[in-house]
């Protein structure tokens, strides 16, 4: 049997209603682009799609305040040079474990700064905490009061670390 539009032998099993279906495909392909912009496209639009998923959450933008508030720390980490700190890779990522922390207390403004004095008390709190290793261990007491001592050494303007910690700890 021979197909009277593509001028070529049809197989016996072929019918006139699959040869019509399979023209019909080939005609009406769509294509509206290359292959590589068609997939380019659609990755696009899937990120599209997730940024504004994240925008409705409030992730994306909680996720600004802490890039803003780690870069602002990041510097503020490079001055006071503390002795966990040792290589730029351990101030972001202690800057950015902080301004997390804060973050997800709520405590962060807009541009990434502190919302209040809670704030402020919370990062000096996280702060005396990681200093805990590298103060001399028999001026530090025992940890579990390191809590303690980081609350009353942020509370108290002016204090110093040892000499809360002496006055928390006892004699």
């Amino acid at each position: 049997m021979l197909d009277r539009h593509r001028h070529v032998q049809v197989a016996a099993a072929d019918v006139p209603r699959d040869l019509a279906l399979g023209r019909l495909a080939r005609e009406y392909k769509i294509k509206w682009a290359p292959r590589w912009v068609r997939i380019a496209s659609f990755v696009l639009a899937l990120f599209a799609v997730s940024g504004i998923v994240q925008l409705l959450n409030g992730n994306l933008t909680s996720s600004l305040r802490v890039d803003a508030c780690k870069s602002d720390r990041v510097a503020e980490l490079k001055v006071l040079k503390p002795p966990f700190a040792t290589t730029d890779s351990a101030i972001r990522v202690y800057a950015e474990a902080d301004c997390q922390a804060i973050d997800d207390h709520h405590l962060l403004a807009g541009g990434g700064k502190l919302a209040s004095p809670a704030a402020t008390r919370l990062r000096c709190e996280r702060y005396t905490r990681a200093l805990y290793g590298y103060e001399p261990p028999d001026r530090r007491g025992a940890r579990s009061r390191w809590g303690d001592v980081a609350a009353v050494y942020c509370a108290t303007p002016g204090a110093g670390l040892l000499e809360t910690a002496a006055d928390v700890n006892g004699p």
